[in-house]
Parts: structure tokens; C-alpha cells; sequence
């Protein structure tokens, strides 16, 4: 090869990419930490889910994490409390399609009569509660993911209020630890009736049209206020929101689109990564 030639053959390689390079996104391993957290409901105690593993799809395979079947009352996962269903798991780095929880069986404690009802799961999600919501796991670093069943959306009430029965249709969504955070405050107990009960709804950006679970306006996340007159809505995309305090007039229902609700103290708010704003009503 002519000597003048060689500088344009290597600069040719260069862009071509003909010399091996370390710096491909998807190569190496990654570490994942993956937890469960969950959003509120007024009519039970206990929604009790065991959950035997975890399935996550990458480009080339599913990966299987299983362990003991083990017992998790989402209803004690509420606001920024969660559980780590694996730490530390190494995994390729890459892009992922979806995350699967392996749950055998579902059911519902009432706080009406304190009895521990059977939820039924569709046939579709009975290999699982599948996520289709893809996600990014970095080379060679750590990542630290929440999926947030959403409880509140998820349970489809039927029948009679003397022969009900209830469907767990689960609605989750899978956020990245670090681009999170939490809302709290305390709610003035004077706000609504004294027969009522009170939450907080929040909803995506500054301004938002208000409105309650199955309008056209639902809420992105939403908590109770507690007998202590305080709330806490967690894992809430960095970002800004509307929140609002919501009196449910009727107690004695259990579907979400029954409820009599009406709205008080709406005012913007703002969500910081790793932070809990307060805002108060």
C-alpha cells in the first residue's frame, strides 16, 4: 500500500467504526434494584397479592427473577413507602420492553366486615401482571426502578351491594427512582362535611381541570387524609401538578364513579427530584 494513503485508510476506519470500541451503550452489566409501592383506597383494610417472582424482557430475552412466594398488603405501601421485591440484581445493560410480577393470588379484606374476599384476575393477566412500558438499563451502573400498582384504579366492583364481587384489572406504572418525588402536608379538618371523607388528588401540570376517578379529568396519583389530618402522595414524576382537596360524600359505595365528590383549596404544585414538597390546605 502506497505510504500517502495510509492516513486516509485510518481516518476512513475511524468513521466507519472498523477498530473494536469500549464505548457501546449496551455493553457490560448492570445492577437493578426493583420495588412495589401503591396508591390509596377508602372501602378496604387489607389488598393482599402473593408474589412469587419477577419476569423483565430485554431485546434478546426474559430474564426470571423467582424467590418464596411472599404476602404484600399494598394498602401498607401507601404515599413514599415501598417494598424491594430484589436488590442489587445484575442484569445486561440495554434497552427493556416490559416487566412482569408473578402473582399467584389476590384478595381483598372489606372494612365493612373485616372478611377476606377472593379477587378475581382476568384470564389475561393470570400468567402475571404485565407492564408494557419500556426502559433503559445503563452499562455498567446501578439503576433503582418503583412500579406503583395503582390500586384505587385497578379493582372493578360488580353486582349488588348485598352479592358484590371484585376484579383486580391492575393499572401500574414503572418510574426511575431518580427523576422522583413525594407531595405531603396536613388538610384543615374543617374543609369538608363532618360525614365525609377526605383525599388529595394530583394531576398533571400547573392550572389542570380538576375532576374525579373515571371523568374525563381523572387524578395521576392520589392519597387519604388520615385521621391526623395529613397526607403524602409518593413517586410522583419530577414536574409540576394541580392538587386539590377532594370531600367523598358517600361512604357506602365502593365504585370509584358512584362517589359524590367535590373539590376545595386547588392550588399548584411542584415536584422536586428526591424531595418532598410540602403544600398545605
Amino acid at each position: 500500500m502506497p505510504r500517502r494513503l495510509l492516513p486516509i485508510v485510518i481516518f476512513s476506519c475511524l468513521l466507519a467504526g472498523c477498530f473494536a470500541s469500549d464505548d457501546n451503550d449496551s455493553a457490560g452489566d448492570s445492577t437493578l434494584t426493583l420495588s412495589l409501592t401503591d396508591g390509596a383506597i377508602d372501602f378496604a383494610d387489607q389488598v393482599n397479592l402473593e408474589i412469587s417472582g419477577v419476569e423483565l424482557k430485554s431485546n434478546s430475552e426474559v430474564h426470571t427473577f423467582d424467590f418464596d412466594t411472599r404476602t404484600i398488603n399494598l394498602l401498607d405501601l401507601q404515599g413514599s413507602q415501598s417494598e424491594a421485591l430484589f436488590t442489587d440484581e445484575v442484569l445486561p445493560a440495554g434497552d427493556y420492553q416490559w416487566v412482569r410480577l408473578k402473582v399467584e393470588s389476590a384478595s381483598i379484606v372489606l372494612s365493612v366486615n373485616g372478611g377476606e374476599i377472593p379477587l378475581t384476575i382476568p384470564s389475561a393477566d393470570q400468567s402475571g401482571f404485565k407492564l408494557v412500558s419500556g426502559f433503559t438499563l445503563p452499562a455498567n451502573a446501578s439503576a433503582d426502578f418503583t412500579l406503583e400498582l395503582d390500586v384505587r384504579k385497578s379493582i372493578a366492583v360488580t353486582g349488588q351491594m348485598d352479592n358484590l364481587s371484585y376484579t383486580l384489572r391492575p393499572t401500574m406504572r414503572l418510574v426511575n427512582n431518580i427523576k422522583i418525588g413525594h407531595l405531603a402536608g396536613s388538610v384543615e379538618g374543617t374543609l369538608c362535611d363532618a360525614e365525609a371523607s377526605m383525599a388529595v388528588y394530583a394531576y398533571d401540570d400547573h392550572d389542570a381541570t380538576v375532576g374525579q376517578e373515571a371523568s374525563d379529568n381523572p387524578p395521576v396519583a392520589s392519597s387519604l387524609v388520615s385521621a391526623a389530618l395529613d397526607y403524602e402522595i409518593g413517586y410522583l414524576v419530577t414536574g409540576n401538578y394541580t392538587i386539590t382537596v377532594a370531600c367523598i360524600d358517600d361512604m357506602d359505595t365502593v365504585d370509584v364513579s358512584d362517589e359524590d365528590v367535590s373539590f376545595i383549596g386547588t392550588q399548584n404544585a411542584t415536584v422536586n427530584a428526591n424531595q418532598t414538597g410540602s403544600y398545605s390546605f
